[in-house]
């Protein structure tokens, strides 16, 4: 096994992303490299990485970064901690990785915490004792008291049998609102552009043009708008990567050549993970987010996709789809 560096970790990227492609329990896109290095750049960049590579092959890794607290001392994490999608152990042999990094962070400890503490989220929620979960309880049951503290529901769409199977699994007033929505739509000139990017270049240019959007969105006037701040860095340095594998789809709303809102989202194998959506609040009575939704659906469904992850529970993704993965946050305190 060893230890990368950041820029070392990049090199095998690819690597990384296909160890998680292999690993059927985990998040098949939060987990990636597309995401977890865009978050330690964007919002924790002073970190310290404990990124191991190891395993038969070297298709196992354990992606941790290092912080401290008064109550516990230095401690390990996963590098996404915020939404706590990306599982940090990936790979069969995850976990010896995981006691390498204990094994290094442990001599900066102090005598009154000797232990190093571990916050494991994105760890699928599964009663079979050889599930991630079981073999974390079991590595660690000597030396550590192991809790869940939380957990984390996708809302993933189904889309099994078209458009006309994710529609039927709808409620009849929903399917009726849409259809309502979408002649209104047609009468007022509203259109959808799927633009085709296969490659970081072109991801690069279109960001302007998603940002000035997204300025006119009730998020943008609230102050949780993705275009200032840390979600702006985070989803500067995603899209490109998405670009550049051509993984990303984005979905233009506009009218009369002006643009009206957007859908971007990431592509990986026949799965889609929907990033952001946002659109001018002046024309909210249009219905234009639920619109976007079902176009991107629809052109999904051509592309031969068969779920669409929405992300954690709100109150219109129970109109969209049906409860998908969840996994635990655990925090592990040295007995």
């Amino acid at each position: 096994m060893e230890r990368l560096e950041l820029a070392a970790f990049e090199r095998c990227a690819a690597d990384f992303d296909r160890a998680v492609e292999a690993d059927p329990e985990i998040d098949p896109f939060c987990s990636r490299s597309e995401w977890i290095l865009p978050f330690q750049r964007a919002f924790l960049p002073e970190r310290e990485l404990f990124l191991f590579r190891g395993g038969q092959d070297g298709h196992s890794f354990a992606a941790l970064a290092s912080r401290e607290h008064p109550a516990v001392g230095h401690y390990l994490e996963a590098v996404e901690n915020m939404w706590c999608f990306a599982c940090p152990l990936v790979g069969a042999n995850s976990l010896a990785l995981l006691e390498a990094a204990i094994h290094e962070l442990a001599p900066r400890q102090t005598p009154m915490h000797p232990g190093v503490a571990l916050v494991l989220s994105g760890v699928p929620a599964s009663r079979d004792p050889k599930s991630l979960l079981g073999r974390i309880a079991t590595g660690l049951e000597d030396r550590y008291h192991l809790r869940a503290v939380d957990s984390t529901v996708r809302f993933v769409a189904s889309l099994e049998g078209g458009v006309d199977g994710w529609l039927s699994r709808r409620s009849r007033s929903f399917r009726k609102s849409l259809r309502a929505a979408g002649r209104r739509a047609e009468q007022e000139g509203l259109h959808f552009e799927h633009l085709e990017i296969a490659d970081a270049e072109t991801a690069e240019a279109l960001y302007p043009r998603i940002l000035e959007i997204e300025s006119r969105s009730w998020k943008s006037a609230s102050g949780s708008g993705a275009d200032s701040g840390h979600m702006r860095a985070f989803y500067q340095d995603m899209l490109p990567r998405l670009g550049a594998r051509g993984g990303l789809r984005v979905l233009i709303a506009s009218r009369e050549g002006r643009d009206l809102g957007y859908l971007h989202g990431a592509l990986t194998g026949r799965h889609f993970r929907g990033l952001q959506l946002s659109y001018d609040q002046r024309v909210d009575e249009l219905s234009v987010g639920n619109l976007m939704q079902l176009a991107m659906i629809e052109r999904l469904c051509e592309e031969g996709a068969r779920s669409y992850d929405l992300g954690t529970r709100s109150g219109y993704k129970q109109r969209w789809a049906e409860e998908g993965l969840r996994t635990l946050t655990l925090l592990a305190r040295p007995l």
